[in-house]
């Protein structure tokens, strides 16, 4: 049986291994894929998921079939032991109680570091928002918000997570993370490429309202932006350069903005009682399973 996420560079698929080779051990899974174990992520609509498929907290992310698929139908390749929200149970016309957490919840009983608050508040945005624009650093710092990689090694993530005080959220897995270690978090939106319905799906499984903070100034790069004002309006490449400088600063200036206003944000957990019996009931099912 082979441990099946997405293995690039985001936080949130690289805890699958810290979480299910400490529940399930490492021999528990090799590199046969003719019987897979999806794990944590918004994975359920993948084309390379063939053969026998067991679904583990999984979730599925409606409105974007060229990023996450089509929703795929269940039949007996499937033994679907839970998924992470009702949004996914009701898509994949699935019974409610199929419907728990997404299993990142569980990662406070793998992995407690002993750690210092440092950050006021930080940000950790979603890893595709980190390729656009190149000076998220740059602004955070002048905010005095620390930004955390979602890109960087799993443990070091978590360790900057619970050394602050108030984390902003775009990546989903952050706030995941934040409130399973009772960091208080505010989902943050600065791109059209969130999707909304997975945040939805993990909120609604821990009876939370996903409510984000908006701020559509799009950040990118300069030479992107010359290269756009350039194509749109054919001016040449020098009154492009200025145009896309423009735009970009009063970007910036917008961002930073809100950024002064988010920083001061009172943040949300979710009920500690829920959280702690959807962490039980993903054990038992962790526990069934292995036996």
């Amino acid at each position: 049986m082979k441990l099946t996420y997405h293995e690039g560079k985001n936080f949130g698929d690289a805890l699958n291994p810290l979480i299910f080779h400490h529940f399930l051990g490492k021999d528990f899974f090799d590199e046969d894929s003719s019987v897979q174990f999806i794990g944590i992520g918004s994975i359920l609509g993948l084309k390379t998921q063939k053969g026998k498929k067991i679904v583990f907290s999984s979730g599925y992310a409606a409105g974007d079939n060229k990023t996450y698929g089509a929703p795929p139908v269940i039949n007996d390749d499937y033994e679907i032991i839970c998924v992470r929200g009702p949004k996914t149970a009701q898509v994949l016309k699935l019974p409610q109680d199929k419907a728990i957490a997404d299993g990142a919840v569980l990662i406070p009983k793998v992995y407690m570091p002993g750690v210092n608050k440092r950050f006021k508040c930080s940000m950790i945005l979603h890893h595709k928002s980190l390729e656009f624009y190149n000076g998220w650093k740059e602004l955070c710092d002048q905010c005095g918000i620390h930004l955390i990689d979602a890109r960087g090694d799993v443990k070091e993530v978590i360790e900057e997570i619970l050394a602050s005080e108030l984390v902003l959220c775009e990546a989903m897995h952050g706030a995941i993370v934040a409130d399973a270690y009772r960091v208080k978090w505010a989902a943050v939106n600065f791109y059209p490429h969130i999707n909304h319905f997975k945040w939805q799906d993990w909120c609604e499984s821990l009876k939370m309202n996903y409510a984000p903070d908006n701020c559509f100034h799009y950040l990118h790069d300069h030479d992107f932006l010359t290269e756009v004002v350039h194509n749109k309006t054919k001016m040449p490449v020098l009154f492009s350069k200025l145009v896309a400088l423009m735009a970009l600063n009063f970007r910036k200036r917008s961002v930073v903005k809100f950024l002064e206003r988010m920083k001061k944000a009172q943040g949300q957990l979710s009920d500690e009682t829920i959280l702690h019996s959807r962490q039980s009931q993903l054990i038992n099912k962790l526990d069934q399973l292995k036996k």
